[in-house]
């Protein structure tokens, strides 16, 4: 049975305040990845997303977010756009996280992004949303968040005339099943082999057809 949604929820574009609230939310997504960029320090992790969100030109900017809030606290929020916004803000994210990092936290997280974790996330095409987070704070699971989150970007992304919606997410994620509720259908996956040590080597990429 789908969750009851929470009449006192409202999805809306989201604001560069409650960087706390979306730094967690942004560690949640994939907490395994971000203990590897960060040496699980979460101090600097922290510092990073919060940098990243308050960000005006990041990929993972509150300019590109619509959050879930319930009077007016943030609890959840949906990240993303199709090429074009890729294209404008990943040079960014980089210069962001530097001057943040200190030059030893930095190169690890280089080194851990550019020799580990990007081989699987691959490139999607020209006509495709990509949905690059989505997460809901613990407290507010099962009050069908997640869902008014996702389809909100469905229809955007209808709107702007794309074809489809695609994410990525390991292959041991629960919400998995959710996708798979939200009419979305497992489109490719990609295992990693310098991942193999993080019990996360293999990825999901997901697909909704409009």
């Amino acid at each position: 049975m789908p969750d009851q949604v929470n009449p006192a929820i409202e999805i809306r574009p989201a604001g560069p305040d409650q960087a706390d609230n979306a730094a967690r939310l942004m560690h949640s997504t994939h907490p395994v990845l971000y203990d590897d960029l960060y040496s699980a320090n979460l101090a600097i992790e922290t510092a990073a997303c919060t940098a990243i969100w308050e960000s005006d030109d990041a990929l993972e900017s509150h300019q590109v977010a619509y959050g879930a809030y319930v009077d007016d606290r943030l609890i959840g929020f949906e990240i993303g756009g199709d090429i074009n916004v890729l294209r404008a803000r990943e040079h960014f994210d980089d210069g962001i996280i530097k001057s943040v990092l200190t030059a030893e936290a930095f190169a690890h997280y280089e080194e851990a992004w550019r020799g580990r974790w990007s081989y699987a996330f691959p490139r999607f095409p020209e006509g495709t949303y990509y949905v690059g987070c989505l997460a809901v704070l613990p407290d507010w699971h099962g009050h069908g968040v997640g869902r008014l989150l996702l389809q909100n970007a469905f229809d955007r992304a209808k709107a702007i005339g794309c074809r489809d919606a695609q994410l990525d997410l390991y292959a041991s994620n629960p919400a998995f099943h959710f996708y798979l509720a939200m009419g979305m259908e497992k489109l490719s996956e990609t295992t990693v082999e310098t991942l193999r040590d993080t019990d996360t080597p293999t990825h999901y990429r997901m697909i909704k057809r409009f």
